[in-house]
């Protein structure tokens, strides 16, 4: 049986429930526990603390020879539980723990998940390109969203996998150039494994 490798993905969640405000505290003696609870297994659901975790772990690996950019090729989650694309539809599917290998137009359909406005956004929600309309110069393209910086929610941070090295961008808008470009056609969206149970399909309008 195959030595299965966590190690990375349990230092990743520890890092993540430290960034965050919860009302724990997380020892390094508690991280094999925490790691223990936390794990979901593919096509589970699955929490938006681990969900950001396993995205952090492929970041942490980014350099890594098996991290480059790719529509074809899979790498391994942290957990050693399944391989995933190693392109930005890939980054999310791998991010949210499916037993599927949905591309972008695959992100936005209604078994994966339920469109929410701008405002709802929580970390590990999806922003979803799936128009090209421009000629390619901005082609279908996938974030996973981070979390907002302000309490405004002007500035956000995500996860992009839409060349190599996976990025992890701060200090973002929907003002900024790179994000700009795409603004109307963001389609922010939740993915149903990540709601709370008692979660409700909402209907409000992409905007």
């Amino acid at each position: 049986m195959p030595v299965v490798k966590t190690r990375g993905l349990a230092a990743a969640l520890v890092g993540v429930l430290t960034a965050t405000t919860l009302s724990v505290t997380i020892t390094p003696s508690a991280s094999a526990d925490v790691h223990a609870a936390a794990l979901s297994s593919p096509g589970g659901r699955i929490t938006r603390t681990e969900v950001l975790a396993r995205a952090a772990d492929w970041y942490d690996r980014r350099h890594d020879p098996d991290m480059t950019y790719s529509m074809t090729s899979k790498t391994w989650d942290g957990g050693h539980t399944r391989q995933y694309r190693r392109d930005c539809s890939g980054c999310i599917g791998m991010a949210w723990h499916p037993n599927a290998d949905p591309n972008t137009q695959g992100l936005d359909d209604s078994a994966c998940t339920t469109p929410i406005s701008r405002s709802e956004l929580l970390p590990g929600d999806l922003l979803d390109d799936t128009v090209d309309d421009d000629g390619g110069r901005y082609p279908f393209h996938a974030i996973l969203f981070g979390g907002w910086e302000n309490s405004a929610r002007t500035r956000f941070w995500y996860y992009s996998f839409g060349s190599t090295p996976l990025d992890k961008v701060t200090g973002a808008s929907f003002s900024d150039s790179t994000v700009t470009a795409r603004t109307a056609r963001w389609c922010p969206a939740r993915h149903w494994a990540s709601r709370p149970r008692r979660w409700r399909r909402r209907t409000s309008p992409r905007s």
